[in-house]
């Protein structure tokens, strides 16, 4: 038995410090909306350890001194600055507002993602989009399997409160349905670097399965978030092929409901999932749009801290939701527009980073599957808000850092891994 623990802690070991830290951070994001803050924490705390440490190689280039390494790692980091920038603006709209909650939320949950992505960017090696990709699929293939169970009734489940859909750890069905999208995206970058049946096998079952999963979900804004992220992924592999089958169906779509409206009407209702409680729906996302540009326009220049939404809903309405059911909008009236402008820079530096780098990338479908994982956030955000969910949060956070090491550093772009006094970093 001794000799059986020595090898199970001579293989962990083997494993990156950077990857075990990678493995329980997935683990703890999945598992479920509880547990996926302390995914984020220890994100963080390993982070500033390693900074304290003089293992990050702006900080050793630096010389350990304070400002110097901030600048250091405001220069390295297309996340950390704008990342302050959207915390600082979340939490100083709760103190004005007197949302004492809202304020440590932005501390205690938006700050240590901020934290946690800007590490792995800085850490990360460009192969490392791999091992990601990797295990967010044999993580999201968990995540289906236990929904599936729960679906069914195999294990007690809350199902009736999601009428019918399934959600599995995720507790929303929607949110569900945006990590499987990312899921599927990653699914379809590692099928470029399998070559043996075996594995393409694996890949191709795991598409079916995932697939299923965002079926029986039965989320209208994440299939459309799918499908445009499969749109800004083949685009971005210059898949031609591909690309014109996608526009000759689009064409060949526009022309039959051209001519037969009546019919493809009716042929597209009967695709769209849910289609019993659609005009239910628009209801209540274009009210609770209303309810936030309401409150916005009172006060368009300040935040009024995350997940205050439900408390500008007028008294009676139901269902009292949690939020605006749109991305922008939400973004505005929890952060006002320095953190909604904060946000859209985050973005759009490693989203115009990643386009600039795609030629000649040889990590060039995870770097795709990362900028159509963004395209798939704004899609599924005109209709939803998933970066409400802490698991959803987390996840994107590491799948957008990991997309930043991929399109190459800001400054020193050959520096692919930072060595410090104290040896390799991640190792």
């Amino acid at each position: 038995m001794n000799a059986f623990s020595r090898w199970i802690g001579d293989q962990v070991r083997l494993v990156p410090v950077r990857h075990r830290v990678l493995l329980v951070v997935l683990l703890l994001a999945c598992a479920s909306d509880v547990t996926a803050p302390f995914g984020i924490w220890l994100l963080a705390f390993v982070g500033a350890d390693w900074v304290r440490r003089d293992r990050i190689q702006p900080c050793v280039t630096a010389g350990g001194r304070l400002v110097p390494c901030l600048l250091a790692l405001f220069r390295e980091s297309r996340i950390l600055l704008p990342g302050l920038v959207l915390t600082a603006a979340a939490a100083l709209g709760a103190a004005i507002y007197n949302h004492t909650l809202s304020m440590a939320l932005a501390v205690v949950l938006l700050l240590p993602i901020v934290l946690g992505a800007s590490f792995l960017e800085l850490v990360f090696r460009k192969e490392d989009a791999l091992h990601l990709s990797h295990n967010l699929v044999w993580f999201a293939l968990f995540v289906t399997a236990a929904g599936a169970l729960l679906f069914t009734g195999v294990l007690p489940s809350s199902f009736e409160a999601t009428r019918g859909r399934m959600a599995s750890t995720f507790q929303n069905p929607n949110f569900l349905a945006f990590f499987l999208a990312m899921a599927i995206l990653a699914t379809l970058a590692l099928r470029y670097h399998v070559w043996r049946p075996s594995d393409r096998l694996f890949l191709n079952v795991s598409l079916a399965v995932l697939g299923v999963g965002m079926f029986l979900t039965n989320s209208r804004s994440g299939l459309l978030a799918l499908l445009a992220g499969i749109g800004v992924f083949l685009f971005s592999m210059a898949e031609r092929r591909a690309i014109l089958v996608l526009m000759g169906a689009l064409t060949a779509g526009m022309v039959v409901l051209a001519l037969f409206p009546e019919w493809a009407f009716g042929v597209l209702g009967d695709l769209l999932p849910r289609q019993e409680s659609l005009g239910e729906n628009v209801s209540q996302r274009v009210d609770a749009l209303r309810f936030a540009w309401w409150e916005i326009r009172k006060n368009p220049f300040l935040g009024r801290g995350f997940y205050t939404f439900q408390s500008y809903i007028p008294s009676g309405y139901l269902p009292r939701l949690a939020h605006s059911h749109n991305l922008l909008a939400n973004l505005w009236l929890e952060t006002g527009p320095v953190g909604t402008a904060a946000f859209l820079v985050l973005t759009g530096r490693v989203v115009w980073a990643g386009f600039r780098s795609l030629r000649g990338s040889p990590i060039r479908p995870y770097l795709s599957a990362g900028l159509a994982m963004t395209g798939a956030l704004f899609v599924h955000g005109l209709t939803d808000m998933p970066l409400m969910n802490p698991q959803v949060f987390c996840v994107f956070g590491l799948c957008l850092a990991c997309a930043s090491v991929a399109a190459g550093r800001p400054v020193h772009a050959d520096r692919n891994m930072a060595y410090g006094k104290h040896g390799t970093n991640g190792e």
